[in-house]
């Protein structure tokens, strides 16, 4: 048994499968075979088929599984595999079958408008803790090094017909008990979207249920198996909050005494969507930066459910580079879903696999510290969507901005980081957490805000130090025209779509005396209607750029997404500048779709270059402050060779999705 289970001077890649009882010895073996072929020694095996099953397994199916689970842990250990967990879960949705044949449940989830999953049970069923009592420590009585819960520790309903949480009799009358007033689904529902401390007392009353089965699933793991590790797949963090549950708590509940172990997810399980393969970078960058060096990770690489049809090899690749570069050394790897196909069914991943492990691990003995990362400064305090004191229209409109943030900045080539930064970007439901002394604290820099944040932030009487007066929805604008020559330059005068101008999503802002108008909002005849984008210089000496839109993801506010183009590129990285001119470490004057990595540490930076366009680059201009002249970089077989650069032109290759990191040794200084 394995106390440290991935040490993190080595790097340990989890190939993670589904040993199917009706295929079991065949497809053990070529597991192992996988295994000796690529040079992986762990492995993490599937509790279940997935689609193909019930969402929960029953009483004999558990003891049918659980001889393939002990036979297979013994047979991986015999042929020389160093670790062998479980991935289980407890309430996936999988399965859109009626289950109440199936499953023992007197409640089921039910949203508020009375929509019912007969395939997922109420989290407070008191039968429930039966099931986890008899699941996790049949899981654990396998001698598993180590137990996941997946993502499902959650309201699996949420938003659904505008709600929050399951609204079944039993939730409805305990609710009832706690408030000391009678509520049905209608008025409740109501409440919630209308009331902010009746919200807050709601979903802080859902959550505390998933505490208590964190800390179950906990006891009944380690009751079978005192040595056993248990931990937690982090769901989409942007939801975690409208769960109700405190994420720490949490994870520390379901480890029941032993150090944190997390599954952050890295990214999308497709790369269908090129904007979104870094942007989805979002969920583990927060991860991190909510628990730091205090847990273990094991990220997911999830292909689910077509193989390299679902998310290529270069994109994998990127992501298990990613996961070093946050000092996360041991992905978990899906190479071909859970329908017990041979880890083989795709050949592209073992041969990247065996081609790129010189690469990985030359990264991780170069991987930056986290803290260390350099850009425009993002907020990661899980509290904010519950301090939102207004009414919400609709449930969504509560959730982290996440991906979308993410997918604007790396889009424009403005490298971001979680840790405090000269510049920052506020974005809607994040200023809802800012005490006056806080917010006044941050405005005192510079600071990007979008027309949500603004707003709040005029609610706060705040609004002199933003520049604005007022926000109120616009109904109406056909276009957004470059009115500062000194941000846009040689765009000065041109037109942008104003295809991102979703109802309700865009504001009209009101400008304070010294506000600069920076673009304007045009009608279909060209005719200026009001300031769009704004800058000015408060009296704490910040200076604060708006935005009339709102960064966030919705479903009437998808288009988001196609903010960036060329001239909002130039205007973000003009506004940087004016900002803090030291902040940017490079660019690519010609508008590349290049996202732009930075770690500062006290003799040394590393800078991190990926293509996100499909576009091959083989030599461009690259403006940087940076000694680039002596710069070295780690080639595709792990070695460590001179940079191509001079001239400010940059002579490397970059293909899609396929980055260059950059060691540069600083000639003096450092932060």
């Amino acid at each position: 048994m394995n106390t440290e289970l991935f040490p993190h001077d080595s790097f340990h890649p989890v190939l993670r499968l589904y040993i199917p009882y009706w295929n079991e010895e065949h497809i053990r073996q070529e597991a192992i075979r996988y295994c000796r072929e690529t040079g992986i020694r762990d492995i993490l095996l599937f509790s279940d088929a997935q689609y193909l099953v019930w969402n929960q397994l029953s009483p004999q199916e558990i003891e049918r599984e659980y001889g393939v689970w002990s036979r297979s842990i013994k047979a991986f250990r015999e042929s020389g595999i160093r670790t062998v967990g479980i991935n289980c879960s407890l309430m996936q949705m999988q399965s859109k079958a009626d289950h109440r044949n199936h499953s023992d449940y007197d409640f089921w989830l039910t949203s508020a408008d009375g929509s019912c999953l007969h395939n997922l049970p109420c989290p407070m069923d008191p039968k429930l803790d039966a099931y986890i009592d008899l699941f996790f420590g049949k899981l654990a009585a396998t001698g598993a090094d180590y137990l996941y819960m997946d993502d499902d520790l959650r309201y699996m309903n949420n938003t659904v017909g505008n709600s929050l949480g399951c609204f079944c009799p039993l939730h409805l009358k305990w609710f009832s008990e706690l408030t000391g007033k009678e509520w049905d689904a209608d008025t409740l529902k109501e409440a919630v979207l209308n009331d902010p401390e009746l919200r807050r007392t709601w979903v802080r009353f859902n959550g505390a249920r998933l505490e208590e089965i964190a800390s179950r699933i906990g006891r009944a793991a380690k009751r079978a198996n005192p040595a056993v590790r248990v931990g937690l797949m982090v769901p989409c963090v942007n939801g975690i909050p409208l769960s109700g549950n405190d994420l720490v708590k949490t994870a520390e509940n379901i480890a029941a005494g032993s150090r944190t172990l997390l599954r952050p997810c890295i990214g999308p399980y497709q790369d269908y969507n090129r904007k979104m393969v870094f942007a989805g970078l979002y969920h583990l960058e927060m991860t991190r930066k909510i628990f730091g060096d205090s847990a273990d990770y094991t990220p997911e690489i999830e292909t689910s459910p077509s193989t390299a049809v679902s998310k290529s090899a270069t994109v994998a690749r990127l992501y298990m580079m990613q996961g070093l570069l946050n000092r996360m050394n041991a992905p978990l790897f899906t190479t071909v879903g859970y329908c017990g196909d041979t880890p083989f069914l795709e050949p592209r991943y073992p041969r990247m696999l065996k081609e790129s492990m010189p690469f990985f691990r030359s990264v991780l003995r170069h991987a930056p510290e986290p803290s260390s990362r350099r850009g425009i400064g993002l907020f990661s305090n899980l509290n904010a969507p519950l301090q939102y004191e207004a009414p919400v229209k609709n449930i969504t409109g509560l959730y982290f901005p996440a991906c979308v943030l993410h997918d604007i900045l790396d889009s424009a080539g403005l490298p971001h980081t979680y840790e405090k930064s000269p510049v920052s970007f506020l974005c809607g439901i994040h200023a809802a957490a800012l005490s006056e002394r806080e917010a006044e604290e941050v405005l005192s820099g510079g600071v990007f805000l979008d027309a949500l944040a603004a707003e709040i932030l005029v609610g706060k009487g705040l609004g002199s130090l933003i520049g604005v007066t007022s926000v109120t929805p616009l109904p109406y604008a056909a276009a957004e025209q470059c009115v500062m020559p000194e941000i846009f330059g040689s765009y000065t005068g041109s037109y942008m779509q104003s295809r991102i101008a979703q109802p309700g999503t865009v504001r009209r802002l009101v400008p304070e005396p010294g506000a600069e108008e920076v673009t304007g909002f045009a009608d279909h005849d060209l005719k200026h209607l009001y300031p769009a984008v704004i800058r000015f210089r408060n009296r704490l000496g910040g200076r604060i750029a708006v935005l009339p839109y709102e960064i966030r993801e919705t479903a009437d506010n998808v288009a988001v997404y196609h903010l960036i183009c060329h001239q909002r590129q130039k205007m973000f990285h003009a506004l940087t500048d004016w900002m803090d001119p030291t902040l940017l470490p490079c660019r690519f004057p010609d508008g590349s779709e290049i996202v732009i990595q930075y770690w500062r540490e006290v003799k040394h930076s590393i800078l991190v270059l990926t293509n996100i366009a499909y576009d091959v680059y083989d030599s461009y201009e690259l403006e940087s402050s940076l000694p680039l002249d002596h710069a070295q970089c780690i080639a595709d077989d792990g070695s460590i060779r001179p940079l191509k650069w001079s001239g400010g032109i940059l002579h490397e290759r970059l293909e899609p999705f396929h980055p260059l990191m950059i060691l540069i040794q600083e000639t003096a200084g450092g932060d």
